[in-house]
């Protein structure tokens, strides 16, 4: 199955062109400020590196979230209007789960929510990763305490580097850190899942953005 993925939800943005286990393509970004100049003419360029069309796909997949305001917004809104246009189903995953699916052990996701926050979600050997949500990164340590873990446990997401600084020795001394786990969701890891025999789609109308917080936006709006 030809599955095009897309990623942005974070400062990583990254496209893949993936069938069955094999990669045929992918491209990334490291500046979120350009993360909507960069997908669409990522993905022309897949396709013109893979000699394939884009009605040659079978299923778009994005990352819904949560992360980047902007950057979940763009590729949601790609993946929605291809798939519109090709009359294909999109596969979806959250930005937490994505991150937390590198590994079967027991870890956490922190992804930076700025403005001192964090998105969170936990993941306990293959069970399913927890809903996502947010807090204070001040409150990560209480929050570990209140759900029971007091023993090192796996950390991934950039919001380890966010906010590494304010945290505590006794914080830092339970989030171990893998080498081998990357911090940013990736369109490839996306693909891969799709593939999933238990991974089920929507049409495009159901695909929605997951904002766990109000936007820069909206939050200025309070104090006007």
């Amino acid at each position: 199955m030809l599955v095009l993925a897309v990623e942005s939800s974070t400062r990583i943005a990254s496209v893949a062109l993936v069938k069955g286990s094999e990669v045929l393509g992918e491209l990334t970004n490291d500046d979120p400020k350009s993360h909507s100049e960069f997908l669409n003419p990522a993905i022309d360029k897949l396709f013109f590196q893979a000699g394939l069309k884009i009605s040659d796909v079978e299923v778009f997949a994005v990352d819904i979230g949560p992360g980047s305001f902007t950057g979940i917004r763009v590729a949601v809104n790609i993946a929605r209007t291809l798939a519109f246009l090709q009359n294909r189903p999109i596969f979806w995953q959250e930005s937490l789960p994505l991150l937390l699916s590198q590994t079967q052990k027991n870890c956490i996701a922190i992804i930076n929510a700025y403005k001192n926050m964090i998105f969170f979600s936990v993941q306990f050997d293959e069970s399913k990763p927890t809903q996502s949500i947010v807090f204070p990164a001040k409150d990560l340590e209480a929050h570990l305490q209140q759900i029971g873990i007091q023993e090192p446990i796996r950390c991934v997401g950039d919001g380890y580097e966010a906010y590494f600084d304010e945290f505590s020795d006794s914080l830092k001394n339970i989030l171990v850190r893998d080498p081998s786990l990357s911090d940013f969701p990736s369109a490839r890891a996306l693909a891969l899942q799709s593939q999933s025999p238990n991974a089920q789609t929507l049409d495009w109308k159901s695909i929605i953005p997951l904002y766990l917080r109000a936007s820069a936006a909206e939050e200025n709006l309070k104090f006007k």
